[in-house]
């Protein structure tokens, strides 16, 4: 191993050292691009793209050497039964008689001119099946956003409703104030103040079953980026993109363009099989008899030339696989257009969803100052007791719905312009 591969492996083990490694610091503040970014790194499916990367380079390596002049060594020794002699004696004229035993030892150099053209054809089949390969892995990683997207936006979410529900309590504690202030002045009797308490035990329950799915959602979210994340950790509510994306720029389609072109490659490769082999040789070696065929002596002895191989079998099959290739290329195209069809269909969804909640959110901004007014008049009812314990916590439970369901639709509308850029590949 040299110098420059060792110190190669020592910083990919250092690499991988410090990615498993990484933790959030108390309180950390995490947007959501950085998760993205850490759950490509994290999520095991990244590990194979190295090594798809070294396989196609071994590959291009291996195949390569079919530019080299293939060697051969050989010999053979025999003993006939017979040997060739003339069937006449010739006066003043002795021919030798060859000996029953005979052997032969070569070497032989040969170089094919055909496979300049096939390796070349067979080198560009490794590199797009490498490229595919890799596309498709590409494209495994970039669902990961999907998966990222529902568990920060959960996590967000539930941020969301336990800020809402710190209101409610200091709502049901300005009551609790309110309604003790009427039953000491006896407007009230105390099942009403009961009534106050009761829903600030519920309010507490509803905290502690939103922190607990808080934490679960960051144990997914941290199993998914690597990143360890403490019940402090506070999640960046992201700005929510435009929704202006017109194409389709999704992984998928590259991937389709890839599997077209290494199918049109292929059927390249099946026209190479039906080329005659042409190579240079060059054998030398030592015989008895050497090429003379009337000496008996073992000779030193070499040959060389042009030597044509061709195998008309092939012709058998390259109709049939270039048509099963054409169909698969069709195939390839259909799958194009029904993955095409499918997310015009999505975008279409989120658009629609988007523009419905951008609607709703005008409306809950007015039902929530509506809401707010009608509890500061049900407040001041309460303490001169105008007003019942029950319909003061209605008009609570109805302004703190509306104020979370404002938050609900905040997210949501966040969330699917996330997922309108995600699906359009941008």
């Amino acid at each position: 191993m040299n110098i420059t591969m060792l110190r190669h492996k020592l910083l990919l083990l250092c690499a991988s050292f410090f990615v498993m490694q990484v933790r959030a610091a108390p309180g950390a503040v995490i947007s959501i691009d950085s998760c993205y970014a850490r759950s490509a790194i994290h999520y095991p499916l990244s590990k194979q793209y190295r090594m798809l990367t070294q396989s196609g380079n071994w590959q291009l390596d291996q195949a390569a050497k079919g530019y080299l002049p293939q060697l051969l060594l050989a010999g053979q020794a025999t003993h006939q039964s017979a040997v060739t002699q003339l069937p006449v004696d010739i006066p003043n004229l002795h021919i030798p008689t060859l000996d029953k035993t005979q052997y032969r030892v070569y070497g032989e150099v040969s170089q094919s001119l055909t496979g300049f053209h096939t390796v070349g054809t067979q080198r560009d089949l490794i590199r797009d099946n490498t490229e595919m390969e890799l596309q498709k892995n590409r494209v495994e990683l970039y669902k990961v956003k999907d998966r990222v997207n529902n568990l920060y936006f959960g996590v967000l979410l539930t941020d969301a409703q336990l800020a809402q529900n710190a209101l409610y309590k200091q709502d049901i504690l300005a009551g609790l104030d309110k309604a003790n202030t009427a039953f000491e002045a006896g407007t009230i009797l105390k099942s009403d103040v009961d009534q106050l308490k009761v829903e600030l035990l519920k309010a507490d329950q509803k905290n502690t079953e939103l922190r607990a799915n808080r934490v679960a959602y960051l144990g997914m979210l941290s199993e998914l980026t690597g990143l360890v994340l403490d019940t402090d950790t506070r999640l960046i509510v992201p700005a929510a993109p435009a929704t202006t994306a017109t194409e389709i720029t999704r992984p998928e389609l590259k991937l389709y363009e890839l599997q077209h072109a290494y199918l049109r490659r292929q059927e390249q490769s099946v026209n190479d099989k039906l080329l005659p082999n042409l190579s240079l040789f060059l054998q030398s070696g030592l015989g008895r008899p050497g090429l003379n065929m009337l000496d008996n002596q073992t000779k030193a002895y070499y040959i060389g030339g042009v030597r044509l191989n061709w195998t008309f079998s092939n012709y058998y099959t390259a109709g049939k696989e270039k048509k099963l290739l054409r169909l698969n290329r069709d195939m390839t195209e259909v799958q194009k257009e029904t993955f095409l069809m499918n997310t015009r269909i999505s975008r279409q969804q989120y658009n629609a969803e988007i523009m419905k909640l951008e609607q709703m959110l005008a409306g809950d901004e007015q039902i929530i100052a509506l809401r707010e007014d009608i509890l500061v008049q049900f407040k001041a009812q309460l303490t001169y007791g105008t007003t019942t314990v029950t319909d003061y916590i209605t008009q609570a439970n109805a302004a703190d719905q509306a104020r979370q369901l404002y938050q609900l639709h905040n997210l949501q509308l966040t969330l699917a312009k996330y997922n309108y850029k995600n699906i359009s590949g941008e």
